[in-house]
């Protein structure tokens, strides 16, 4: 009787959790930028009632037979998947489509080689906007990094470290129609060569 209150409570337990999970993505449903989480289950331990032996020439194998104690957490997992588009008016909200984050830290963070990326932020949230600087900040004042892609070149982590994004750089760089890609996600700098190709190209 014990044992079957402790499955019982585990079980309880269990589910109190997964709700837990799916109350916090219900109140976030008009954060922006949040990702919703998933709730796995996972088996509880078991015990053996009876052993199981190999079969033989005569009979066959038998199987152990086990008492299950309830179950617990198994995984708490991030949905980090690109959802709908939703027009805002502003001309700084930003999306990310596909794959990727927004780089932002602070304005004396100076990138030279990889190892100083640990002191970098990373956040699919597209509130962006420039300050009275000239630098190109989100919400939180954190200034944006990104690679700048230009007519011939785009600047990766195999070349030129991430760049603070500044309007005076972006005014001043020489393309066609003043146009100008910028790959500001971790993964897009292959994808703003090609863009920029593309307005060159026109």
């Amino acid at each position: 009787m014990t044992g079957a209150m402790y499955s019982a409570v585990a079980g309880l337990r269990a589910h109190m959790n997964a709700l837990n999970v799916i109350g916090n993505n219900i109140s976030n449903v008009n954060t922006n930028a949040y990702k919703a989480s998933r709730y796995t289950f996972l088996e509880s331990m078991y015990s053996n009632v009876r052993g199981g032996s190999d079969g033989t020439t005569i009979v066959g194998g038998r199987n152990p037979a086990q008492n299950g104690y309830g179950a617990s957490i198994g995984t708490i997992d991030l949905d980090m998947s690109t959802k709908n588009f939703t027009p805002t008016g502003i001309n700084g909200d930003c999306m990310i489509n596909g794959n990727g984050f927004f780089i932002v830290g602070d304005k004396n963070n100076v990138i030279s080689n990889s190892s100083d990326l640990k002191d970098m932020l990373l956040t699919r949230h597209g509130d962006l906007a420039f300050d009275n600087q000239g630098y190109l900040v989100d919400g939180n004042g954190k200034v944006v990094y990104g690679y700048l892609a230009t007519e011939k070149m785009v600047q990766n982590a195999d070349t030129l470290m991430a760049e603070k994004i500044q309007s005076t750089i972006v005014n001043t760089i020489p393309l066609w129609k003043s146009q100008m890609v910028i790959a500001i996600g971790v993964e897009h700098s292959a994808q703003a060569a090609r863009a920029q190709r593309e307005v060159t190209d026109m």
